[in-house]
């Protein structure tokens, strides 16, 4: 259970600590996914004025559906399967990005098969 109140899964290595590696896959079930992960991408993006030191602009994904995106401040991928807004958090010492990246695609992809997906005909507005 997370600090949210919804399912989920921890994985972790039996390693010495600086050669620890973390994940935490969290499911979340709520209402709205779709229109939460676009705020979420969309409020992380935006900075007025001078960004603050270490600051960096979230990085969309391809693959993991609408508003997929890499969070490279918080070590966060989010992406939703149409019913579920999936969030891995990595904690990966000295991993650069496109390793986090690639642990976290692998962490989320058997989660991304479950939920529901609208039809194309219901996208365009006919009934799917």
């Amino acid at each position: 259970m997370g600090t949210n109140g919804m399912p989920q899964c921890t994985f972790a290595t039996r390693q010495p600590p600086k050669k620890q590696v973390s994940v935490i896959v969290n499911i979340d079930h709520g209402p709205s996914v779709e229109f939460r992960i676009e705020r979420t991408v969309l409020e992380a993006s935006q900075i007025f004025g001078v960004p603050p030191p270490g600051w960096k602009a979230p990085i969309g994904l391809n693959g993991l559906g609408p508003w997929a995106s890499w969070f490279p401040t918080r070590g966060e991928l989010m992406a939703t399967n149409g019913t579920d807004l999936l969030t891995v958090s990595v904690n990966w010492n000295n991993a650069r990005t496109p390793a986090l990246i690639k642990l976290a695609r692998a962490a989320v992809g058997p989660y991304m098969k479950y939920g529901h997906r609208p039809s194309p005909t219901a996208i365009v507005g006919y009934p799917g």
